[in-house]
């Protein structure tokens, strides 16, 4: 059986992280007790459920790794053919972590490549090249 060997690494999550990852099964959490007898709690993501998760949204997976941009230009097609039509302030709101000047110039960057289009001021279309990936 091939085996999928992961780096050891440690990463910061914040309490609605947690309560996400353990929400969908996908969170192992050991309650220790260190020494000086203090709790602590240890953190172990479920890779296996997470990839069977992942896997079962293959179509999608696969068109993103077909995607020669940046994971957020992908995002930001999801979002126009979400609601048709888009504004950098949908974006925004939909992209919380993404700031407003980098979705400008994602954007710019979406235009310069022929998968949007300028439909009026502030209002973007995908167009045929953009449609063509997001199928």
């Amino acid at each position: 059986m091939p085996t999928l060997e992961i780096l050891e690494r440690n990463l910061e999550l914040t309490e609605d992280m947690i309560q996400k990852l353990n929400k969908k099964g996908l969170l192992k959490i050991e309650n220790k007790v260190n020494p000086l007898l203090q709790d602590y709690n240890l953190y172990f993501l479920e890779v296996g459920k997470l990839i069977e998760q992942y896997l079962s949204q293959s179509d999608e997976i696969e068109k993103l790794l077909e995607y020669e941009g940046s994971l957020s230009e992908y995002k930001i097609l999801k979002i126009i053919e979400k609601f048709s039509v888009a504004s950098p302030k949908l974006m925004v709101k939909e992209l919380p972590t993404i700031s407003r000047s980098w979705i400008s110039k994602l954007i710019k960057s979406l235009l310069d490549k022929g998968f949007i289009k300028k439909i009026e001021k502030g209002l973007y279309q995908l167009d045929k090249k953009g449609r063509e990936i997001i199928k």
